[in-house]
């Protein structure tokens, strides 16, 4: 008998503690905080694994926080300055370790690197390069 209260206090503790986590998740997700929202909802999801809507909201989250990592590695591209490329793969390789199937996230990375070499080996010969539509013009100097 005692042994079945404890069994029934530890799953209801475990419960209460699962609650607490995705009640977190879903207070960071309203703000918009994907990447805390994601962490709680796992740890509510790992307390409950046979909990189907903890599952689901976990999954939900992954993929707001991939879409969320896509959105500002896009901003920083778009600033158009070499040392937001980095910033930008850093970005994208967030937005793939929520989401490896995100294949928008995996194209834009491999732009970013191939940007990135593409940096290096210019400066490393003095030049300078410039995407005209799907073209690159290189020329020796800046004028």
């Amino acid at each position: 008998m005692a042994r079945a209260a404890f069994f029934c206090l530890s799953v209801a503790l475990a419960a209460c503690h699962a609650s607490k986590a995705v009640e977190q998740a879903q207070r960071a997700a309203r703000v918009g905080a994907w990447d805390e929202a994601v962490l709680y909802y796992q740890q509510a999801r790992d307390e409950q694994p046979d909990n189907i809507e903890y599952r689901m909201a976990f999954d939900r989250a992954r993929l707001e926080a991939s879409r969320a990592h896509l959105s500002q590695a896009r901003k920083y591209l778009e600033m158009d300055e070499p040392n937001m490329l980095a910033w930008a793969a850093s970005e994208l390789e967030r937005a793939l370790g929520y989401d490896p199937t995100n294949r928008y996230a995996q194209d834009e990375l491999d732009d970013v690197s191939f940007r990135e070499a593409l940096d290096i080996l210019m400066q490393t010969n003095g030049l300078f390069y410039k995407f005209v539509g799907s073209s690159i013009l290189m020329v020796t100097s800046r004028k």
